[in-house]
């Protein structure tokens, strides 16, 4: 008669065992956070080109029909701590109908892109005037913003612009990185304005914005 082995598992069968399975949830768990990190890293960077290129057509279609443009600075309200800001203001023609004339009167529309270094922030605010350019209305306009009901982008780690005389054919330059973590993603790009006087009809006004990773 054969008899059954009843001897179990031995304490060093059972010692092989868990550190077999302590190697196998290892490796499952690093494999996990590999992931985990990459898709973090990947997500991060798809957020900031996104906020990068919807800031950046948002102010290329400005340029594209400006009629004037300045960079300056302001100090911006208490909305934003009394921040320095750096400013690009856009200048374009508005038509809207008089109520006491009913004719339709021209207006300047000011559009003003604000820069906070101290936050990271990007902001706009635009509105109508029959006055000429000034700081006064610059100050008057941005001092507005106030907290992030006017936001453009957040995390931009830099913006500039260098203003040209759009009417006379002269390009626009604007650059602006945003950077969230470990995603980063530039713009940098040269407007034309379709108003210029002296581009030949044929002539493209613009060029699409670019982008470099």
């Amino acid at each position: 008669m054969k008899r059954l082995n009843n001897k179990g598992v031995t304490l060093i069968e059972i010692l092989v065992g868990m550190a077999i399975g302590s190697i196998v949830l290892l490796a499952a768990f690093t494999i996990f956070n590999y992931t985990s990190s990459s898709y973090s890293s990947t997500s991060k960077k798809i957020t900031a080109q996104e906020e990068a290129e919807y800031a950046s057509n948002f102010i290329y279609e400005l340029l594209v029909e400006s009629t004037d443009v300045r960079v300056t600075h302001a100090t911006v309200g208490s909305g934003l701590g009394s921040a320095r800001c750096k400013v690009l203001v856009v200048t374009s023609n508005e038509y809207k109908v008089d109520d006491s004339t009913g004719k339709n009167t021209a207006y300047r529309k000011y559009n003003f892109v604000v820069f906070n270094e101290d936050t990271n922030k990007l902001y706009f605010t635009s509105g109508l005037s029959n006055e000429e350019y000034s700081t006064a209305i610059v100050e008057n306009y941005t001092n507005s913003i106030n907290d992030d009901t006017k936001l453009l982008a957040e995390h931009v780690s830099a913006f500039d612009a260098e203003a040209g005389n759009v009417l006379e054919g002269e390009s626009v330059n604007y650059s602006l990185s945003v950077s969230d973590g470990s995603g980063n993603f530039s713009v940098n790009n040269d407007v034309y304005s379709r108003n210029t006087e002296v581009k030949e009809a044929t002539e493209e006004p613009t060029e699409e914005p670019t982008t470099a990773p």
